[in-house]
């Protein structure tokens, strides 16, 4: 019955505006209310509208798309305001669902290299080579201390390839940001890896570099 107020509750505070408190709210319980409303009182294109919208508030792609493709082109001015901005976001949301699952994709394969013996050499070197970044990343955001999953991919020279993440904490972004999208420097270089490109997953926990970074 809570996944119902949820959702309900949700569905009051969203609006095409700013409302930070939107985003206090558990967003895989909006989710699960969503779905419990639906098979309880069937669709409905007004709670469709509204369900896109918050998909949109908390930058899931996936669902968002979702969303619109099944309303098509019912768009709820008291949702949206405006058609422009229901088109655009639909527009929007389907490049960004594509570069999720491309994202997930990438995670399956670090995850399928670390259950290898070779993989669990390589993570361990390119580790090594990550620490001095996620050091200095600590440093430059200091109140960030949100554990988090590192995913990319080496180039058959040992660059960094280009990454993207959602909803990056402060510190995966600064490291997003240090690689850029034509890495050269010897600093961003990793261990030459078997094949490319070759997907590496790492789990950072910042709290781990604070004494470090003194």
């Amino acid at each position: 019955m809570v996944t119902f107020f949820d959702f309900q509750i949700a569905l009051r505070v969203v609006c095409p505006c700013e409302e930070p408190e939107l985003l206090r709210m558990s967003w895989e319980r909006i989710q699960k209310g969503a779905a419990a409303t639906e098979d309880q009182y069937g669709s409905s294109l007004i709670n469709l509208n509204r369900l896109a919208l918050l998909a949109l508030k908390f930058q899931d792609g996936t669902v968002a798309a979702d969303t619109f493709q099944r309303l098509g082109n019912n768009w709820d001015k008291d949702t949206w305001r405006e058609e422009d901005y229901f088109k655009n976001s639909a527009s929007w949301t389907t490049t960004v669902a594509v570069m999720e699952l491309n994202s997930r994709n990438h995670k399956q394969k670090a995850e399928a290299n670390l259950q290898t013996p070779e993989g669990i050499r390589y993570v361990a070197a390119f580790e090594e080579k990550l620490a001095p970044l996620v050091q200095q990343c600590v440093r430059a955001n200091p109140e960030d201390r949100e554990k988090f999953e590192f995913v990319m991919a080496a180039a058959e020279d040992g660059s960094a390839l280009p990454s993207w993440v959602s909803r990056p904490t402060p510190i995966e972004k600064c490291l997003i940001e240090k690689f850029g999208p034509f890495p050269t420097s010897a600093q961003k270089r990793f261990p030459i890896p078997s094949q490319s490109p070759y997907w590496v997953k790492v789990n950072v926990d910042p709290a781990k570099f604070v004494v470090a970074s003194h």
